[in-house]
């Protein structure tokens, strides 16, 4: 028998599973992605790198699949090729975004949250310096276009190196838009910039040590 391990990282929820995958245990992986699904997050990964792969586990995945779409979520499936073959088998994995990698995801994650908040405080200032909402966490102006997109694209291309030059790119940004913010709204980026470099960097690492080992 199985485990399950869900955790939230800023706006990434993942459920990992571990081990075997029976019907009983994948209703109650069911159940802990439910719940990872009630905070909102942006994205959830499913992580099937240390799962047996079986029909329950196909279950599960195609289920959580169902309720991202309708909820206009992202799904991402974290598994080798070789976990991805019963997938394949069952004609299914073309409805699925595939990484290797979890701590990608979170880290590419994380500098799309800070990228849009850095994008709301620079477009609020510049509109209305005292147009903002108390909850420091939303403009109450759209900002023009997607400001994640960007990072989305470094997302998809999983590449930690590519994303710390991102992060560089990004803390030049943040420099010319802090003087004219307040102290909360500067802690706050500070923050999650932070947060962003320190997952990069732990991506970076491990993106390393997968290249010395092949």
């Amino acid at each position: 028998m199985g485990h399950v391990d869900i955790c939230r990282i800023g706006p990434v929820g993942v459920v990992a599973l571990h081990g075997d995958c029976d019907g009983a245990s994948a209703a109650a992986a069911d159940r802990d992605l439910l719940a990872i699904e009630a905070t909102d997050p942006e994205v959830v990964v499913l992580d099937l790198a240390h799962a047996c792969i079986g029909p329950a586990v196909l279950w599960l995945a195609c289920s959580a699949q169902e309720r991202a779409v309708q909820a206009g979520r992202q799904l991402i499936v974290s598994a080798s090729s070789d976990a991805r073959r019963p997938f394949e088998l069952a004609g299914l994995d073309g409805r699925f975004y595939w990484v290797e990698d979890v701590l990608s995801v979170v880290a590419g994650q994380a500098l799309i949250d800070f990228e849009r908040r850095l994008a709301s405080v620079r477009h609020l200032r510049l509109v209305d310096p005292g147009r903002r909402d108390a909850t420091l966490g939303r403009s109450t102006i759209p900002a023009p276009g997607d400001p994640g997109e960007r990072a989305r694209r470094w997302l998809r291309t999983r590449e930690a190196g590519e994303m710390e030059h991102v992060v560089a790119r990004l803390r030049r940004r943040q420099a010319t838009v802090e003087p004219v913010l307040g102290d909360e709204e500067q802690r706050d980026l500070r923050r999650r910039l932070a947060t962003a470099e320190r997952l990069v960097a732990d991506a970076a690492r491990r993106e390393r040590g997968r290249a010395h080992a092949y």
